[in-house]
């Protein structure tokens, strides 16, 4: 099984870079997604627990999502991969710590291959550190574009 790990330290506190993360239908204005579109409310939140999304890359690929763990409080955010790609137990989770007026992100993700396939394992931890990486930028980028846009505090 693969297992990546990125981490990005963002200048805007935990709140917003949180509200950012888990608006799932707004991914595809800052990331290089087509579209997100949230396919089923989660329970208590439109994108908590139980929330199923469909996100499209490069009008190429239906990937289907759904949220296991939406804990804002511990700000740990997981989700699952239901179908559209080619890697097994897929598991993504997002981790938030505040430091400062500053967060920490910390973005995991693990799958493996289909098939045993020599070097497969490689190549999808390849694929999703690219994956993520992006991800992973474009939230630095509009969580730290709306807190700049927040009155201080």
């Amino acid at each position: 099984m693969a297992t990546i790990t990125r981490t990005a330290r963002i200048a805007a506190p935990r709140d917003v870079v949180w509200d950012t993360l888990t608006a799932s239908a707004d991914w595809a204005d800052w990331t290089d997604l087509s579209s997100s579109v949230r396919e089923r409310d989660g329970e208590g939140h439109p994108d908590g627990v139980g929330a199923v999304r469909q996100i499209w890359a490069g009008g190429v690929a239906k990937v289907r999502e759904e949220v296991v763990t939406f804990d804002a409080d511990a700000g740990i955010y997981e989700y699952v991969l239901l179908s559209g790609l080619p890697i097994k137990d897929y598991r993504g989770r997002a981790e938030l710590v505040a430091d400062g007026d500053h967060t920490v992100v910390t973005w995991t993700s693990q799958g493996k291959p289909p098939l045993p396939i020599p070097g497969a394992d490689r190549v999808n931890g390849v694929a999703m550190g690219l994956v993520i990486g992006r991800l992973l930028s474009g939230l630095e980028a509009e969580a730290e574009r709306r807190a700049s846009r927040q009155p201080a505090r």
